[in-house]
């Protein structure tokens, strides 16, 4: 009989375990092909853009250290900076337009809908640089999903690498190759970029993050 007891609850933690039902896929785990994202009146996003200066090196900035907002309203994007706490219009910036995958500028084809793991596109671009204009070559590839944590939550994201490369000089003085990586992670979830990292030959780095998003009437405070 004591046995018999000891088996009884056994049994029942068996049945009870074989019965749980299997794991359901979770809504914000992603999917092959993803469709270009579907903006809504106000949808906003908040970014924080951080460049990392080389001491002793001049620098551009092309885009200023700070906070951005860009909000969705009448079918176009808003691109303002918060400054002391009120928005300030901060002009048609590429490099943010890019971050939603809307930029027209032919040097920030940032994606590329439907977005995929494995897929890879190419473009060229015409660059002003020291002396004439130089044509740069690009290679985009969707590299894999990662989890990724940024102060607006936690995102399953997929995982863009791009290789921007040139050549310079000449016969006199040698030609020399460039060659810079830009990695970012596009979410769905958030019809974004989520996290951007740009590191050029002299050694600056400039991250923009991800620090708020939703749609509202309002997205003060």
């Amino acid at each position: 009989m004591k046995i018999a007891r000891f088996l009884l609850p056994c049994l029942f933690l068996s049945g009870y375990v074989a019965a749980q039902p299997a794991p359901q896929t979770k809504s914000s785990e992603l999917k092959d092909a993803t469709p270009s994202p579907a903006f809504q009146e106000r949808d906003f996003w908040h970014f924080k853009v951080t460049a990392r200066l080389t001491p002793g090196v001049s620098h551009s900035r092309a885009l200023e250290d700070g906070i951005y907002v860009l909000r969705y309203a009448g079918g176009k994007i808003q691109v303002r900076r918060l400054i002391d706490g009120d928005e300030q219009p901060a002009g048609r910036r590429p490099v943010l337009l890019a971050l939603l995958g809307l930029s027209e500028a032919e040097a920030y084809q940032t994606l590329k809908f439907p977005l995929s793991v494995g897929q890879t596109w190419r473009y060229t671009y015409e660059a002003d640089g020291p002396r004439k204009i130089r044509t740069r070559n690009v290679e985009v590839r969707v590299a894999g999903i990662e989890q990724i944590s940024t102060p607006a939550g936690v995102f399953q994201a997929f995982r863009v690498e791009k290789w921007e490369n040139w050549s310079s000089g000449g016969p006199k003085w040698g030609v020399k190759v460039h060659n810079v990586p830009t990695v970012y992670f596009y979410s769905p979830e958030t019809k974004s970029i989520v996290k951007y990292t740009l590191e050029d030959e002299s050694g600056r780095m400039t991250d923009i993050e991800l620090i708020k998003f939703g749609t509202s009437r309002s997205d003060q405070g």
